[in-house]
């Protein structure tokens, strides 16, 4: 959470309900810029019922603290964000988990304990959403996404007169990065490249909703008949979600579904569609990648023979490769990912267990 810029910012002080004085003034702030509203204590941003997935132990053990000061913020609803806000920063591991202490106005990683970082963490989250309110953008994303990037974000939004996507993110971190890009590998970046802009991460908001459920934005997806299992004799050998990982023993974040089987095995289409990816990559070694009739995708790792060709329309059923151990593989077998669409970052997809009808 660096950022240091200068901003025009309209300070406007309220007294009894009247506005008495509106001042343009040049600041340069080290940690967030935003509209300062001497007033009420509440929040009003959009309402979203929403709760958390795949959190660590270590997020977990620090929930009760998180709650204490949502409750004393007056955002008791904003938890399951917050929480997810510290899974993306830390993991819920060392003294500042929040990564909020230069929020503060401190060194990097100053606080002594994750109560204070909880502490100030929380009060930063409420601002952005003060800020958003006070400039009328009402989509969660963006107050997510000024949390890494400062609320400086939101008034750049309202300012165009733009509202949220990944897009604008990334079009606002390219005009403060001068459009320099650096290397991006985490999985999140592979379909756009591996690559970001070099000032804070464009990826932050989608990185948070990961580990969000039952937002209007970020929905659960419910089984369907219309898929079928794409191996024969089907074994799940690793679930989807976290796990320990069997390559380097320590914890990873499954993105899809193993399925056991002999190499040599044939891979089958989950549902009818188009092949828009056919190649080699160096986690998921040769796969496959099918966009479906209903928006969705389906991904197919570890191949050791890719049949079908980018471009190819597949039928249902149809054999679209043999099982094999390319890439990050310890072991024949058949990883399986679906995503909401051709976007394959981790917020996107699904559990294929749901989708599959596999209990």
């Amino acid at each position: 959470m660096i950022r240091s810029w200068k901003w025009k910012i309209l300070v406007i002080v309220l007294v009894g309900g009247g506005i008495i004085g509106i001042t343009v003034s040049t600041i340069e702030y080290i940690q967030q810029s935003v509209i300062v509203l001497l007033g009420g204590s509440e929040t009003q941003q959009q309402s979203e019922i929403s709760t958390n997935s795949n959190l660590s132990e270590d997020v977990l053990a620090l929930k009760s603290i998180v709650e204490k000061y949502a409750k004393i913020n007056g955002i008791p609803d904003e938890v399951p964000f917050i929480l997810a806000i510290m899974m993306v920063e830390s993991g819920g591991k060392g003294l500042d988990p929040m990564q909020s202490s230069e929020s503060a106005g401190l060194a990097p990683n100053a606080f002594t304990s994750p109560e204070q970082s909880i502490k100030q963490g929380v009060a930063y989250y409420k601002s952005c959403l003060e800020s958003a309110q006070n400039l009328n953008v009402t989509d969660k994303k963006a107050v997510i996404q000024s949390y890494n990037y400062g609320a400086g974000f939101l008034y750049w939004l309202s300012k165009n007169n733009k509202s949220y996507s990944f897009e604008a993110g990334a079009e606002f971190a390219c005009q403060q990065a001068g459009g320099k890009k650096v290397v991006y590998t985490n999985p999140i970046a592979s379909s756009r490249g591996n690559w970001r802009y070099a000032y804070g991460n464009m990826f932050y908001a989608d990185l948070v909703y990961q580990y969000i459920e039952n937002t209007e934005s970020n929905r659960s997806e419910g089984g369907s008949s219309s898929y079928i299992l794409p191996v024969d004799n089907p074994v799940v050998s690793s679930p989807f979600g976290w796990r320990g990982s069997p390559l380097t023993g320590g914890s990873e974040f499954h993105r899809g579904l193993d399925f056991a089987n002999a190499a040599g095995s044939s891979i089958k289409a989950i549902a009818s569609g188009t092949v828009i990816r056919s190649e080699y990559h160096y986690s998921w070694g040769n796969h496959i990648v099918i966009q479906h009739d209903d928006g969705k995708v389906s991904l197919y790792a570890h191949q050791s023979v890719l049949i079908a060709k980018a471009g190819q329309k597949v039928k249902q059923g149809e054999v679209i490769g043999k099982i094999g151990s390319t890439g990050d593989s310890t072991g024949p077998h058949l990883h399986l990912e679906i995503a909401k669409s051709t976007d394959l970052s981790r917020g996107n997809l699904i559990d294929p267990k749901g989708v599959l009808g596999i209990q």
